[in-house]
């Protein structure tokens, strides 16, 4: 089928939480400002790019099967999408390149098109985000139902950060543990708070014990972490990630 072809069908969405995101490593530690059920909505449709996928589809989905997955009322889902779907179509995405973080920077919107017809949303994402969702070599990838059951929008960004620095790791058994080390500067990036909680205490207070905390409560990980200093100066935050049920961590195959 040609992608022109693609292009003209509306496909229904085929809801199912084991399916995985999958997202460049750019993406994951990249800059928006989402709210929570921005950012799941956002990652429920990022689940149904496949690997043989050479453009993006139109989907369709019903408001009972949205509000049944993401968790949400469905009279609170049917008020609140205009504004959800009207975040997604301005809100910009800032994506850095680690090699020159201040000279080469790449802007654009999420979503191309949101429709809502009858008790159903239409929805499209963005061309700019082919790059970073199609036949990426770099990757984070996690199941769906990893990130439902979260109920902060940092714990999702941290999980995500996470992910993207344990790719770098061997796969942790049970009761084993992996050490890593994420700078405070992409934390605040990746979390949109860069210019919010300047001080560490209030990254502390209000980004990395709300998320560590849930994260350890909601998943199969639990996490600590210490921050590590430069010249008096926090600098990098150090976590140390131990896999509480004996799956095999981080998967990264779709």
């Amino acid at each position: 089928m040609s992608d022109e072809t693609i292009k003209n069908i509306i496909y229904e969405m085929c809801l199912n939480d084991n399916y995985y995101v999958v997202m460049d490593n750019q993406l994951a530690k990249s800059k928006s400002n989402l709210t929570l059920n921005e950012i799941k909505l956002l990652r429920l449709v990022i689940t149904q790019v496949i690997k043989d996928d050479t453009d993006f589809k139109t989907y369709k989905v019903s408001i009972n099967q949205l509000s049944e997955i993401m968790g949400i009322q469905k009279n609170n889902l049917r008020r609140d999408l205009p504004k959800i779907c009207e975040h997604l179509l301005q809100e910009v995405v800032y994506i850095i390149d680690d090699t020159k973080p201040k000279s080469k920077w790449k802007m654009f919107q999420w979503c191309s098109s949101c429709e809502y017809d009858d008790g159903t949303l239409i929805i499209k994402l963005h061309d700019n985000l082919k790059p970073y969702l199609i036949n990426v070599s770099k990757y984070i990838q996690y199941q769906y139902n990893e990130i439902i059951v979260f109920e902060s929008k940092h714990s999702i960004r941290l999980y995500e950060l996470l992910y993207e620095e344990l790719k770098t790791k061997s796969r942790i058994g049970i009761g084993q543990k992996a050490v890593i080390t994420i700078s405070v500067k992409l934390i605040q990036y990746a979390t949109n708070t860069d210019t919010i909680y300047t001080k560490y205490s209030k990254l502390k207070e209000y980004v990395l014990d709300v998320a560590v905390n849930e994260i350890n409560r909601k998943s199969i990980y639990r996490i600590s972490f210490e921050p590590i200093r430069k010249d008096k100066i926090i600098t990098h935050i150090q976590f140390t990630i131990e896999n509480k049920i004996g799956k095999n961590l981080p998967m990264y195959e779709k």
